[in-house]
């Protein structure tokens, strides 16, 4: 909770936390008890209360534990309230991320509408399926925020793996006319490290800001709306996307693999 109370200090008005942050990672199913259930609650009711009373808005990502699902959620919580919600749709379920063993997969994608413009949210393995980006870039979104916990197998990996997001993130920026934030965990936990590199997209694909790589960080940036529209004007990818053509071409190759 001290970060917020610093971020508000600071004159912040928005903070980003990284994927599962309240509670860790490296959780298994059999830990996501109701006992952990009734802590997240008392946790992230104080930070409505810090929210409401430091006029601070928070993202905030943790294991929504419900009696038979388990989600990972973030969730945006603007003056004390909870203004948008995201369960995480595409997990990941290869190389050392065994997601797909202990949690449940969301099943939409949403922009909710903030102070601070309207925001979408994607949680790391959701921006690698351009589909999800896609979706929310239909639903006008000004920012699309991706908490994430993104780690590596060796320091020979930092280079191609910090390559590959922000080659991502420009792209998701740039085709949908966003600010992209990409905020990812720091640290070593339970024989995983994750590698940092926070960073701030334009609408134009321009990297604005970058945290240090393998080291906590924290940074502050400041955004113009304003640009953002000049920005969907000047290229309107979004506005001429031909959706009853995708979804017609969706629905074939549906058909075509549920005939075979």
């Amino acid at each position: 909770m001290g970060k917020i109370d610093e971020a508000a200090k600071r004159g912040e008005d928005l903070v980003v936390f990284p994927e599962m942050s309240l509670s860790g990672y490296s959780l298994i199913r059999k830990q996501m008890n109701q006992s952990l259930r009734q802590q997240l609650e008392r946790a992230l009711e104080k930070i409505r209360r810090i929210s409401g009373e430091r006029k601070i808005d928070v993202i905030i990502s943790f294991p929504e534990i419900g009696r038979e699902e388990v989600y990972i959620t973030a969730v945006y919580i603007e003056g004390g309230e909870e203004v948008g919600r995201h369960r995480k749709v595409y997990l990941a379920d290869y190389l050392h991320a065994v997601e797909h063993l202990h949690f449940d997969p969301g099943e939409s994608f949403n922009v909710f509408s903030t102070r601070h413009g309207r925001v979408g949210l994607l949680i790391c393995e959701d921006a690698w399926h351009l589909s999800s980006s896609i979706i929310l870039g239909q639903d006008r979104p000004d920012i699309i925020i991706a908490p994430s916990a993104t780690s590596i197998t060796s320091l020979e990996k930092l280079y191609e793996i910090q390559m590959r997001w922000e080659v991502l993130s420009r792209a998701i920026a740039m085709t949908q006319a966003v600010y992209f934030i990409y905020c990812n965990q720091s640290g070593e936990e339970d024989k995983l490290t994750f590698w940092g590199g926070s960073h701030v997209v334009s609408p134009y694909g321009e990297i604005l800001n970058r945290l240090p790589s393998m080291e906590e960080g924290s940074g502050r940036w400041d955004l113009d709306m304003n640009y953002v529209a000049q920005c969907k004007r000047a290229l309107p990818l979004v506005e001429k996307e031909k959706n009853t053509v995708n979804l017609r071409e969706f629905g074939r190759i549906v058909d075509a693999g549920e005939a075979e």
